[in-house]
């Protein structure tokens, strides 16, 4: 599976990298055409990822390939901050990984969770990513810490009188 999935992410990177080096001066101006962040490339990854991902779903996978692919599918984008052409696109398909969240063992999904919350804090992550760490977290039988935020505590102020 895992040559699979970095076939479909080199493939990304090889037509990103086409659309970045085909964009001419006046690509975007004033709205009128429109430059490599338009280019259909990146549906197709995302809808290719999407296919393979639900096919290995499919499969009954191990909570370890599970794992591998995951971490792979996480740890991506850090490595692609700085290209702005592919970045969000690389976090946004996180939503795609979803439904193998529940393949995976408790431990696997404990780890994934520190992982990913140490990678994207709170402050910088996207919704997408938000529900990703509870997923993970309820996974691995854990609990959001910060659950109620802030008016959690004026209900149990309230409740000691």
């Amino acid at each position: 599976m895992m040559r699979e999935i970095r076939r479909i992410y080199g493939e990304y990177f090889d037509e990103t990298g086409r659309a970045a080096m085909n964009k001419k001066a006046t690509d975007g101006l004033m709205g009128f055409t429109k430059g490599p962040s338009a280019d259909p490339c990146h549906d197709r990854f995302s809808e290719q990822l999407k296919q393979t991902l639900e096919a290995f779903a499919a499969a009954p996978p191990s909570s370890q390939d599970v794992e591998e692919v995951l971490r792979y599918i996480y740890d991506t984008p850090v490595a692609y901050k700085d290209n702005t052409l592919v970045y969000l696109m690389l976090q946004a398909v996180h939503a795609h990984t979803e439904k193998l969240i529940a393949f995976l063992s408790t431990e696997d999904a404990a780890g994934l969770a520190a992982r990913y919350i140490e990678t994207y804090p709170r402050s910088v992550r996207l919704p997408v990513q938000n529900k990703i760490v509870k997923l993970l977290q309820a996974q691995a039988g854990q609990s959001d810490v910060r659950k109620g935020g802030i008016l959690n505590i004026f209900k149990r102020r309230e409740s000691s009188r």
